[in-house]
């Protein structure tokens, strides 16, 4: 009982991010020791996570080139982070900013054990932040200046230089698990995944940048010099709430890094990268001079970084044995020593496994002495293996690593190639052989990254030569069927993938696409007697795309549905609704409500809205029913058929519309134009509060109409949408970017009338409020033109702004309503702007203007002055 009674007491005593900082001394104990510095660098994170402001984590990302992820300026609207970023920061801003100050001192700025304890996306966010420290948002930080940089600039870059490249080469060898997404708290509190970073992107940026980091990192070493650096410059009003000690501690921190420890480090990370390149030489000079300062500093306490003398001895002796047999040594008349590993277990002893797999891509290509070691025979083969796409090679490569150890499983080495949605773990229950386990997966992971690729003819003779595979092994029958259903539900997805991509190209035949219907049906339908031999998610959803690609909607309508909860049976579901409903809106004008509020409610389920009728909840969403939203993003641009991506984006923005932040929340939403709105005004009730995370909505909204417009760039539905979107989020130029090039796409570039679908009234005052935001005033008042009817008032105060930036006389002559005009006049006559005040008389006495004149010449001088606006608008938004 008594130990039963300790343990909650043990649990809560704790550590909270103000424990820490003001008690340094349990701080610097808790990150001295092993097994509590993961826990405790931990908890520093979960506050970083929690912080108001999301938009740091996303500084190194740029969200135009990627467009999965959303850009910083995008995030800060949606986020409406500028009144907080106003508050006068507090103690706990204070703490959390110089937290990794504090960790990455006491750890001697050692990156090494800053990696092993920290996933992936926590050290982004750590390094994320020592960024933000330095560079302001709009600064180039690729290419700077370091000899004017200060001692705290200059060393926060150097620390995150150093660690992209060992990030960099971490992804060259190891396969890390798929991170958690970064979390951060939406506008009303609660904790939302916008957008999900996962381990992939955080490897892509790192490695655009690696040419950036070993830039910097050459320019630094001849920059070197001795950084002095205060942990913390000082203490808040409240520094009475420290004790002696932990004012020492403080004082202690502030430390001075000495040049030779700064060298010792930058040259090992080059020497690595350039080791990893095939470099050998650079790499020798830099390992060399890494060995020569670590002999001058023996005798001075290590305060900067960590080399492991195992790792670097490792890379010594490789470089020198390298060089001593390459061509370019014997021409140049170099004199190498060529030193070997004194012991055949050398390099299992090496700490570092980046090591041993880079002696044995290096061992192959150049040393025939080095093959004697089995440990550099098998990672040349794993990476043989990573990079080969040639079938016989694949099976040879796999059959070659069964003799050296028939004990590990070499599937796991392709794992990073897989889809997110690609598991073929069904493979374990299945084949008890290893050998032709290791092989399908193998083969199916190359033909899902092949597909990736869109490399169709390759991904088919891989999934070929699976299929090869499994009918030349002899093993259990039953065992064998199962595979082959396996095998054929891939290959059947590289058809189908195959056919859509070359839609244009080849002969879409009636009969090819009706036999790709009956494969997938046959395939996609569930096994009497093996309810657990379910088609990979991956297959799932690209077959069910492609039906609705194809307009085969009626497949859905008689499909009988998995009986297990699993992703596959959610994405059929959602396919066989949405298919309902597309048929239902093709076919007739009247929809059926009942199909549509199916689709609906899996709509709110996915984004966990809950429906409150009276403060009371009437719907709410129960976990592991509902598709995940990553599933869901993940299918919609698998979808390219624009009659589905209007139902997909009309039911996303109807919700958008009607979404509540809270049950409190009686504010009016910004409406959002889409096509095919009409369709679910049967769904809303306006009795009932629909309550959920409209910034994740919003995000996702973004992304499938992303999606839409990159296979229909022209289609000028969407791009109202997009601009309304842009508009709510604050985001005037590309709004007015979006709203006129929606306008020429549908009156050829404004030869005819704007379709009143496109440009309404609400559009109109949106593109006026857009160019005042842009300080566009002249552009704003000519637009009120437009309105029916116009707005005079609004005009007026527009040309009465004093801090107009469009050159505002050059539109008086885009100007048809002589009220305007003549209040025009009258300002610049109060101004005593009398050049400009003659431009406007010169346009109000053009005789077309005259009010005497016959409607259809008033009509004529009104259409003529639009268009020249509206193209005179186009070239200064569109190009």
């Amino acid at each position: 009982m008594d130990q039963e009674t300790q343990r909650p007491l043990e649990q809560q005593e704790i550590t909270t991010y103000w424990d820490y900082f003001t008690n340094l001394k349990k701080f610097e104990t808790h990150l001295l020791d092993p097994v509590q510095t993961g826990k405790t660098l931990y908890t520093i994170i979960q506050q970083l996570e929690s912080r108001g402001n999301p938009s740091f984590f996303y500084f190194a990302l740029n969200g135009d080139s990627n467009p999965s992820l959303i850009s910083d300026d995008e995030t800060k609207s949606i986020m409406d982070t500028d009144e907080n970023e106003r508050q006068k920061p507090g103690y706990k801003l204070y703490a959390i900013r110089y937290y990794i100050m504090y960790s990455m001192v006491i750890l001697n700025w050692d990156l090494t054990k800053f990696s092993d304890c920290l996933q992936l996306s926590s050290q982004y966010l750590f390094m994320s932040e020592l960024l933000k420290k330095v560079i302001r948002p709009c600064e180039d930080w690729t290419n700077m200046n370091i000899s004017d940089l200060s001692d705290e600039s200059f060393l926060f870059l150097s620390i995150y230089h150093m660690w992209n490249i060992k990030k960099v080469i971490k992804n060259s060898v190891i396969y890390d698990r798929v991170q958690r997404p970064i979390q951060i708290l939406s506008q009303s509190g609660d904790q939302q995944s916008l957008p999900q970073i996962t381990s992939l992107q955080i490897y892509e940026v790192v490695s655009t940048s690696v040419d950036v980091s070993i830039r910097f990192l050459q320019q630094a070493l001849s920059c070197a010099r001795d950084l002095q650096y205060s942990v913390i410059r000082k203490l808040p009003d409240g520094s009475d709430l420290f004790s002696e000690y932990d004012l020492a501690i403080y004082k202690a921190l502030n430390k001075i890094i000495p040049t030779n420890q700064l060298k010792r480090q930058i040259c090992y990370e080059l020497g690595t990268i350039f080791f990893f390149r095939q470099q050998y030489q650079e790499a020798l000079e830099s390992f060399q001079t890494v060995k020569t300062l670590g002999d001058e500093i023996t005798t001075t306490p290590i305060i900067f970084g960590f080399v492991d003398n195992k790792s670097l001895n490792g890379y010594l002796e490789a470089s020198l044995a390298i060089l001593s047999h390459s061509k370019v040594n014997r021409k140049s008349g170099i004199n190498v020593e060529v030193v070997y590993p004194s012991s055949d277990n050398y390099f299992e002893s090496t700490s570092d496994i980046a090591i041993v797999n880079a002696l044995s891509s290096a061992a192959k290509k150049h040393i025939t002495g080095f093959r004697d070691y089995q440990n550099l025979d098998e990672g040349q083969l794993k990476y043989e293996l990573l990079t080969s796409f040639k079938p016989d090679h694949i099976c040879c490569v796999v059959k070659r690593l069964r003799e050296i150890n028939p004990y590990i499983q070499y599937s796991s080495v392709c794992t990073k190639l897989l889809p997110a949605n690609f598991n073929l773990n069904i493979l374990r229950e299945i084949v008890h052989d290893a050998n032709i386990h290791d092989l399908v997966y193998i083969l199916l992971s190359k033909a899902a990254h092949c597909l990736q690729l869109k490399n169709f003819e390759q991904a088919k003779l891989l999934v070929s030569c699976c299929m090869d595979q499994v009918l030349n092994t002899t093993f259990d029958k039953r065992s064998q069927v199962q595979l082959l259903r396996i095998v054929n539900q891939h290959v059947l997805a590289v058809e189908v993938l195959h056919y859509e991509a070359e839609q244009d190209s080849i002969n879409r035949s009636r009969n090819l696409l009706y036999q790709l219907r009956d494969q997938v049906i046959s395939i996609m339908s569930p096994v009497p007697n093996s309810p657990n031999l379910l088609p990979n998610a991956f297959v799932v959803e690209s077959c069910s795309a492609f039906l609705l690609n194809c307009k085969l909607w009626d497949v859905f309508e008689d499909w009988s549905l998995y009986s297990i909860d699993c992703p596959q049976k959610r994405m059929l579901e959602l396919s066989g609704k949405l298919a309902k409903v597309c048929l239902s809106v093709n076919k007739s004008s009247t929809s059926d409500v009942n199909q549509i509020m199916q689709l609906w409610n899996t709509v709110l389920g996915i984004f966990e809205v809950v429906v409150y009728h009276k403060d009371v909840v009437i719907s709410n969403v129960h976990p592991g029913s509902c598709m995940e939203r990553t599933e869901f993003i993940s299918f919609c641009t698998k979808i390219r058929d624009p009659i589905v991506l209007t139902i997909l984006l009309s039911c996303l923005v109807e919700l958008l519309n009607n979404l509540k932040q809270s049950i409190k929340d009686i504010s009016e939403n910004e409406q959002i134009f889409c096509r095919y709105l009409p369709v679910w005004e049967g769904c809303i009730n306006r009795n009932l509060v629909y309550v959920g995370s409209r910034d994740t909505l919003l995000l996702t909204t973004m992304e499938l109409l992303r999606h839409a417009l990159s296979i229909y760039p022209t289609n000028t539905s969407w791009l109202r949408t997009q601009g309304d979107l842009n508009y709510i989020i604050r985001k005037y130029p590309a709004s007015l970017r979006n709203y006129i090039e929606a306008g020429a796409m549908s009156s050829s570039c404004f030869l005819s009338d704007v379709p009143a679908d496109i440009w309404d009234d609400s559009v109109y005052r949106r593109m006026i409020s857009c160019c005042s935001a842009l300080y566009c005033h002249t552009q704003a008042a000519v637009l009120c033109q437009f309105l029916t009817p116009v707005d005079f008032n609004m005009a007026i105060r527009a040309v009465q702004q004093h801090n107009s930036e469009d050159a505002m006389e050059t539109y008086y002559h885009c100007i048809w309503e002589t009220t305007i005009l003549e209040a025009i006049i009258h300002l610049h006559s109060m101004r005593g702007e009398y050049d400009k005040q003659q431009i406007a008389t010169s346009c109000l006495n053009q005789p077309e203007l005259n009010s005497y004149n016959s409607t259809d010449i008033l009509r004529h001088a009104m259409k003529s002055r639009k268009r020249r606006f509206l193209v005179a608008m186009a070239h200064q938004y569109l190009q």
